[in-house]
């Protein structure tokens, strides 16, 4: 899994999983979505978007690529590369873009939503 740190705005990848991370070693990351969800229960505080977050990606599944810094297309690349940076618009974190995502979603049919049963 990759993320941009906020303190120092670097891109940083862990590999393995959260209680036993690793380096990565590969060109390019791939993290099972229904995995890292699959044990995890939200708090009941917690927003309404997150559980459906939990749940849809324990139901739905799919996968996570990551690109790490020794697959990218430098100057010096001297290995076999797999990407490369063609333009840096902006970067967003990916609990921010969930977020918005599921806030999105829900209120694009509120009325809908408010009938499904919630897992509080």
């Amino acid at each position: 899994r990759c993320n941009e740190e906020a303190a120092s705005r670097q891109y940083h990848c862990v590999c393995g999983n959260v209680s036993h991370p690793e380096p990565c070693e590969g060109p390019v990351g791939r993290a099972s979505v229904r995995n890292r969800y699959i044990d995890r229960q939200p708090r009941p505080a917690d927003a309404d978007w997150k559980f459906w977050r939990m749940n849809l990606a324990v139901k739905m599944g799919g996968y996570w690529f990551s690109t790490t810094a020794n697959g990218e297309c430098t100057n010096v690349s001297a290995a076999p590369c797999h990407w490369r940076v063609l333009q840096d618009k902006r970067r967003i974190r990916s609990e921010c873009l969930l977020h918005r995502l599921g806030e999105a979603i829900a209120a694009r049919n509120a009325s809908c939503f408010k009938t499904c049963a919630q897992p509080k």
